[in-house]
C-alpha cells in the first residue's frame, strides 16, 4: 500500500500545477491552453509509442484503444476545458473548492461500482474532508461577482462542473479497467492515452479554429515574442509533467489500491493547488484555511486508516 500512496501523492503533487500554470497564460485564451497542454501532450506520446515501430498500434485490442480514446477524451480535453474556464470566468478558489468534491465523488462512485467497504466506513473521512473545503475556500468565494458578469461566473461555473463529473467518472472507471487488464504496464497506458489525445486535440483544434477563430488565433504563432515562448514554456509543463507524467503516477497508484480509497487521497491535489495558488498570490494562509487542511488531512488518515484494518482483517 505504501508505494501506491507515494504514486498517487506523486500524482497529486504534478497535477496541483493546473491551478496556477494557466494565470501566466492569461494573454491566450481557454482553449488554446487546453489545445497546447494536450499536443505537447499527445505528440510526447506518439513518439514514445512508435520509437520502436508501427506495429505497437496492433498489441492492443480494438476494445482496449476504444477505452484509451474514450478516457482520453473525458480526463484530459473535457476535464481540463472545464476547469480553465472556472478559473477565467469563476476564480482559481471557487476551482480549487468545486473540483476538491472528486475525493468524496469519486469515493462514493468509485464504491457504489465495487462495493469494497460499507458506506458508513466512508462517511466519516468524507464529512472530515467537505468540512475542510468549506472551511479552506467558503470565504474566498467572489460571492459578489465582481471580477466577472453574473453571466461569465455561471459559465465558469458550469466548467468547473462539467470537470468534476468527468474526472470523478474517468478516475473510477479507469481503476477498474487497470485492474483488469494488468498486462498493460502504466507507462504504456499513459502513452497510449497520450496518442489518444492527440486524435482530439486535432479534430477539436481544427473545429475550434475553422468555427472559432476569436478563441483559437493560429497567426500570432508564427511569431517567437515573449508571450508565445511564455505559452509553449507553459504548454510544456502542462502537457509533459502534469499530463504524462501525471497519468503514470495515478495508473500506478491505481493498480495498487482500493479504487474507493483512490478518491480520499485526490484530497492532495486540492492541497498541492491550493499550496500553489497561495505562492501565486504571495500571501499566507488564515487560521480558518489551516484549520481546513488539517480537517481534509484527517479525513484522508482516516480513510487510510479504515482501509488498512479492512485488510488486516481480510
Amino acid at each position: 500500500m505504501l508505494a501506491g500512496l507515494l504514486f498517487a501523492i506523486g500524482a497529486c503533487c504534478v497535477w496541483g500545477l493546473i491551478f496556477v500554470v494557466p494565470q501566466f497564460l492569461a494573454d491566450f485564451s481557454a482553449v488554446e491552453v487546453v489545445l497546447g497542454r494536450y499536443f505537447t501532450y499527445g505528440i510526447l506520446s506518439t513518439l514514445l509509442f512508435f520509437c520502436t515501430g508501427f506495429k505497437n498500434i496492433f498489441r492492443y485490442s480494438p476494445k482496449i484503444w476504444r477505452n484509451a480514446f474514450l478516457f482520453a477524451l473525458f480526463s484530459n480535453l473535457i476535464y481540463y476545458l472545464g476547469l480553465v474556464t472556472g478559473l477565467r470566468f469563476a476564480s482559481p478558489t471557487l476551482s480549487v473548492l468545486i473540483v476538491g468534491l472528486a475525493p468524496i465523488s469519486i469515493a462514493l462512485y468509485g464504491n457504489w461500482q465495487t462495493r469494497e467497504i460499507a458506506y458508513r466506513d466512508l462517511a466519516i473521512p468524507c464529512l472530515w474532508i467537505g468540512f475542510g473545503l468549506v472551511l479552506v475556500n467558503a470565504i474566498e468565494v467572489d460571492w459578489g461577482f465582481q471580477a466577472h458578469s453574473f453571466g461569465q461566473y455561471l459559465l465558469g461555473l458550469a466548467g468547473i462542473l462539467t470537470a468534476l463529473i468527468s474526472w470523478s467518472w474517468y478516475a473510477v472507471q479507469n481503476a477498474r479497467f487497470l485492474k483488469r487488464n494488468p498486462q498493460i504496464p502504466a507507462s504504456e497506458w499513459s502513452t497510449a492515452m497520450g496518442v489518444a489525445t492527440l486524435f482530439w486535440v486535432v479534430l477539436i483544434g481544427g473545429l475550434f479554429a475553422l468555427g472559432m477563430k476569436k478563441e483559437v488565433d493560429l497567426s500570432k504563432f508564427f511569431s517567437l515574442s515573449p508571450e508565445i515562448l511564455r505559452y509553449f514554456l507553459g504548454a510544456a509543463i502542462l502537457g509533459v509533467i502534469c499530463s504524462w507524467l501525471g497519468c503514470f503516477l495515478w495508473s500506478q497508484a491505481s493498480v495498487r489500491l482500493p479504487i474507493s480509497l483512490m478518491g480520499p487521497l485526490l484530497v492532495f491535489e486540492m492541497l498541492f493547488g491550493l499550496l500553489f495558488v497561495l505562492l501565486f498570490e504571495r500571501k499566507l494562509p488564515s487560521w480558518i484555511e489551516l484549520a481546513g487542511v488539517a480537517s481534509m488531512i484527517g479525513g484522508i488518515l482516516t480513510s487510510i486508516n479504515t482501509f488498512r484494518k479492512k485488510r488486516l482483517v481480510g
